[in-house]
Formats: structure tokens, sequence, C-alpha cells
């Protein structure tokens, strides 16, 4: 199979690496950073999992239109902001039949499809972490499953090609329910990748604080009732993360839920945000699709979202450079 790879950024280099390592298909890699291009052709893509660290010698084009072959599979690693442009960008070097996975924050990938039909896209939920170190140097942060689905029953020969080269770099879960898979993710997205680019810590030192696990709740709230406005059914993530369960004021005892996001911060606890990661460089932010897609579906269904909106007040001060990154800005909410 050929497998294209567009983004070669902390999720992609992932990616990337693994399919390489199991050199059992094709893969060519794209990404429009000449940093990132420079740095993979002078030492290789450096991938670091705790102890052990591999150096892959491989190219990074910067056009799709570079591919030896059409691709039978595009995996699009880019930002929610840059998706659907990478998309028709490599539309003309794809085969007749290849699909698109998405593998972005937030909903955008419903978007792709309602722009190339829903047929022609894989949607995709990643539970895993990673983060890159240095352009080309990546590091695995959490492993866990890739839930992948499509909105649309037909795809299921799609699926399972993308399940069969998927599972070389984390296990697959196929979901009839993605779009519930995406909102359970997006939960978890609006409140950590956030709050990380906010107070400026990883996971595992942000949830050790009982305002921010409060917090974590508050906001996950809100994005839990629009989805339920919306008239979405949450899906577990994974096997064991029931993010109805945690949220819902119904759900899990108070103390259960400050424990189980305890757990999730444990887990991702070397995870830095990505939102964070854009600051640094001064690049623009997801936040308009995820904590202010959330602000703008809860105002059409007039169900307010101040934890969401206040997020986004102070992300967009994060941005603009008349705030920084830290664990005080916590005391804004």
């Amino acid at each position: 199979m050929n497998i294209t790879v567009i983004g070669c950024g902390s999720l992609g280099g992932v990616v990337a690496s693994r399919l390489l390592q199991a050199r059992e298909h094709r893969v060519s890699i794209i990404d429009f950073d000449k940093r990132i291009q420079k740095a993979i052709a002078e030492r290789g893509l450096i991938l670091r999992n705790g102890r052990k660290t591999a150096v892959l010698t491989t190219e990074v084009l910067d056009n799709p239109s570079k591919m030896p072959e059409k691709a039978d599979l595009v995996i699009i690693t880019t930002k929610a902001n840059n998706l659907i442009k990478a998309a028709l960008s490599s539309l003309p070097f794809m085969k007749d039949d290849a699909a698109f996975i998405t593998l972005q924050n937030g909903l955008v990938g419903l978007d792709l499809a309602d722009e190339l039909g829903a047929e022609r896209v894989i949607q995709s939920a990643v539970l895993w972490g990673a983060s890159m170190k240095d352009p080309g140097e990546y590091i695995l942060t959490a492993s866990s499953p890739f839930v992948i689905g499509s909105v649309v029953p037909k795809n299921l020969k799609s699926l399972d090609r993308v399940q069969s080269a998927l599972v070389s770099v984390f296990p697959v879960y196929i979901s009839s329910n993605i779009i519930g898979v995406l909102w359970s993710k997006m939960c978890i997205t609006c409140t950590l990748t956030s709050l990380g680019a906010i107070t400026g810590l990883r996971f595992g030192k942000m949830i050790r604080r009982r305002k921010i696990r409060t917090l974590i709740l508050g906001i996950g709230r809100e994005v839990l009732v629009v989805a339920r406005a919306k008239g979405v059914r949450l899906e577990p993530l994974g096997e064991k993360l029931n993010v109805e369960f945690l949220l819902d004021e119904k759900g899990a005892p108070l103390w259960l839920k400050h424990m189980i996001i305890r757990f999730i911060g444990f887990k991702h606890r070397k995870t830095e945000s990505s939102m964070l990661a854009d600051i640094r460089v001064g690049r623009k932010t997801e936040i308009e699709y995820l904590n202010a897609l959330i602000r703008s579906y809860g105002e059409e269904k007039v169900i307010d979202t101040p934890l969401n909106t206040k997020v986004v007040k102070l992300v967009e001060k994060l941005e603009s450079g008349s705030l920084k990154p830290s664990p005080d800005n916590i005391g804004y909410f």
C-alpha cells in the first residue's frame, strides 16, 4: 500500500516513524516546514520511546506532486486550520478509491467529510500522546490506541484498509458511533490541551492541583451539555474511559471524578499541550476549533458556556502576547 503522511509534527512524526519501522508499506512524508525537511535530511527521523531511540533515514517532500506513486491512503496530521487545504492539495495525487484519515483535534474532520464526501474520509480519535522536542525529533509520551470510524456505513472496505495500516503504529479500534467518539475526545481536548497552554504545565503536574481538576470537570461538563443539545450520544474512549460518566452531574461521585482525572493525567504525565507549543513559537492555535466552537454551538442552542468562553479569552491573550503561560493564570477563573 502507498501511504502518504502529510504533516511531520508530533503526531505525524510518530506515525511516519512507526510505519517506516514496520516496513509493510511504501511511505511518503510531506511537510512544508523547511526546518523539519532539513533536520530529517541531515540527521534522520528520530523517535524516542523511553530508553529506546530509533533513527530512520528518509526524505521529507515539500509537495504532494513529488510523491513517487499515487497514494492509496493519505494520513493528515496537520493542525486543524490546515486540514482542508492539505487534503485538497493531495487530492490529484491519490488513487480513485483512496481514502483520507484525519488525526486532528476537534471536529474538523467532519468538515472535511462535508467538503470531499463522507465516503472518502475516515475519522480518527488519537488517544496516545507525543511531542516534538526539535524539528525531526519526536518523543512518545503515552501509548494508547486509535479509534476510527466513518459517518457512512458503506466505508467498511476503507476502514479495514486504514486499520491494517495503522495497527503497526498503535492498536486500532473501529467505532460505529465515531461522532460520539470525537465529541468525547473534544471533552478531553477542550480541557487538558487548553489548560495546558494557559498554565504552561505538562499534564502530569497540571492534574495534581485540585482547582485545575475542578476546572477540567466544569469545562468538560459544558462540552457534554452542548453535545447532548446537538443530539450526540457520547462514546467511551478506548475500553476504559467513560467520559459521560466522568462529566455528568449524576455520573461518578466527586471523589471518583477526581481520581479518574488523576489517572488520565498520570498516564499522560509527560505530555505537553500542542497548543502550548504553538504559543511558544508564535503560531496561531486551534482554539477556534475547540473551546470557541463549543461557545458558538452553545450560543446556537441558548446554552451558557462561561468556562469555555473564559478559556477562549485567555488563549487569545496568549496568542497576542499580552499574557504568558503560567500556573498563576488559573486565578482568572
